[in-house]
């Protein structure tokens, strides 16, 4: 959906007194999610964007990866975000926290967080910003709301895209041959475009394919989801689908075996 979208959904959400608790808002860091996260401080905090903009607000929390390591401790979410909420609210209304970057939580502070999210102070709202949502916890995600915004890069491109579209089943008549086909002929893109990265030397950027690869699936699961093709509850557990898909594939599991299960799965427009 458009960030002016998941904004109308959120805003929404405030009017009708439910926009307490969390928000997965996965796009891009550096792009749509912190412009959204803007968007959503200032209707919060009306007059304050100053305030806000240079981090003094006193009851607008964040945290973000650090270190060498780019990811969150447990003493950064203890400091930064469960401490500050064990206090009352400056102004007697909301409260906002913004993680940005959440599926860099190390496993300490995401269950720290978790114990926060389950029994969450009024009025307060979490904003988990994120370019990666399968990367975080699955009990937090079980308990959030899910906002997804376009990703301006990260997806394939050129003659990759061109192989992928040819091997991806778009149609609601693909059986199970058809998506057995498919499976064989994915698992072969993804493989060669790992292969690529390594024989480049660019061996780092192996992981950078394999999320370019999904990216893109998750790209169309999306669309069908923000032109109506699919129900919105459909539409979503296509997205799970995909992102479960992913997940393995990261664990090096068989990549047809997979990507068959994956597309087993899904439903199509």
């Amino acid at each position: 959906m458009t960030r002016e979208e998941a904004h109308g959904l959120f805003s929404a959400a405030v009017a009708e007194g439910r926009a307490d608790g969390g928000w997965i808002v996965s796009g891009d860091l550096r792009g749509e999610c912190d412009l959204f996260a803007r968007g959503v401080l200032s209707l919060l905090f009306p007059g304050c964007d100053a305030q806000v903009e240079a981090g003094n607000h006193p009851d607008v929390f964040a945290v973000r990866p650090e270190g060498r390591s780019r990811t969150i401790k447990i003493d950064a979410m203890r400091g930064s975000v469960v401490e500050p909420l064990g206090r009352a609210s400056f102004s007697g209304g909301w409260r906002a926290v913004v993680i940005e970057g959440a599926d860099r939580m190390q496993p300490g502070a995401a269950n720290t967080f978790l114990k926060t999210l389950e029994e969450p102070p009024p009025k307060t709202v979490f904003l988990l910003l994120t370019d990666s949502p399968e990367d975080i916890m699955p009990t937090i995600v079980s308990r959030c709301r899910r906002l997804r915004l376009p990703m301006s890069r990260g997806l394939l491109s050129g003659g990759d895209l061109e192989e992928f579209e040819a091997s991806f089943p778009l149609s609601s008549g693909a059986g199970p041959f058809d998506k057995g086909v498919a499976a064989k002929s994915l698992a072969a893109l993804l493989e060669r475009l790992e292969d690529d990265a390594v024989k480049d030397d660019r061996s780092e950027d192996a992981p950078l394919a394999r999320k370019m690869f999904f990216g893109t699936i998750l790209s169309h699961a999306a669309k069908w989801m923000e032109d109506g093709s699919l129900p919105r509850w459909r539409a979503f557990r296509n997205i799970e689908a995909v992102e479960a898909a992913y997940a393995q594939c990261n664990a090096y599991l068989g990549r047809e075996a997979v990507l068959s299960l994956m597309l087993d799965r899904m439903v199509f427009p």
